[in-house]
């Protein structure tokens, strides 16, 4: 398997800073090449959320090239390592972050969505609403669920989507790294597929972008190169700003093939 990858990101039309963190990176390894990802949107209703999102992609990316090597080492079952591995490296960064910003008197938090290829296999770790998704010549998939208030109302029955979509607590989290006395992340497996787009996002790239716009604009049978990739990212980031997104917009693209 090889990987093409882009990451974009802009302020947008009202924040003065940018919260959002992402970082992609493929690495060789005696089994071919690997494929890592996280993207992380730090609190806008906090202080410094941007210190939260940046020093939770630096602790992973510290991870993936000192530890991860390691687990390939010792051989065994490479993605159960890897999933505890993040969970407790999550719960690590939630406290540090809590302690650092109750010793200054802030309050820090960010979601974190956290991806690895390896082999044919891909492992997903989420913690709030930055998603992920796969596109294929079918179509585009979610694989990620959001920690959401209102994600969680639509699956216990109490509020439909058209609802929840307008609902107030729509952006409210049930859990973030940094301002929960907890994290608990939810977990991802499955094949990676050959010639699809996997596409890391904050909510501020997909509030005014339907899931069509994105299954077409990054569409692997129309999107090969990193400069075609490029050229769908500044779009849609263009087009978001268009239409009045007032969030930061950070989009990752890792194309298999």
């Amino acid at each position: 398997m090889d990987y093409t990858i882009w990451a974009s990101t802009d302020c947008g039309l009202r924040k003065k800073s940018n919260q959002d963190s992402i970082s992609l990176t493929v690495a060789d390894t005696p089994m071919g090449k690997c494929c890592f990802g996280i993207v992380c949107d730090g609190m806008g209703g906090l202080s410094d959320g941007e210190v939260a999102s940046g020093t939770v992609i630096q602790q992973f990316r510290h991870w993936f090239e000192s530890s991860f090597p390691l687990i390939l080492a010792e051989g065994g079952d490479v993605m159960k390592e890897v999933s505890i591995q993040w969970d407790v490296l999550a719960s690590r960064l939630n406290e540090c972050i809590r302690t650092n910003g109750a010793a200054q008197g802030i309050r820090l938090g960010t979601t974190a969505t956290v991806i690895l290829f390896y082999q044919d296999q891909y492992i997903i770790m989420n913690i709030g609403d930055t998603r992920i998704y796969e596109i294929t010549g079918e179509g585009i998939t979610q694989l990620t669920e959001d920690q959401t208030f209102v994600n969680r109302e639509v699956k216990e029955g109490r509020m439909t989507e058209e609802e929840a979509r307008m609902d107030e607590r729509r952006n409210i989290l049930l859990q973030c790294i940094g301002a929960s006395p907890s994290v608990y992340p939810d977990t991802y497996s499955g094949t990676t597929k050959r010639d699809a787009i996997y596409m890391l996002c904050v909510d501020g790239f997909r509030h005014e972008i339907s899931s069509e716009e994105f299954a077409y604009y990054f569409s692997p049978q129309l999107v090969y190169t990193k400069k075609e990739i490029e050229k769908s990212c500044a779009y849609l980031i263009s087009e978001n700003m268009r239409r009045h997104e007032q969030d930061n917009i950070t989009v990752g693209i890792i194309r298999t093939s």
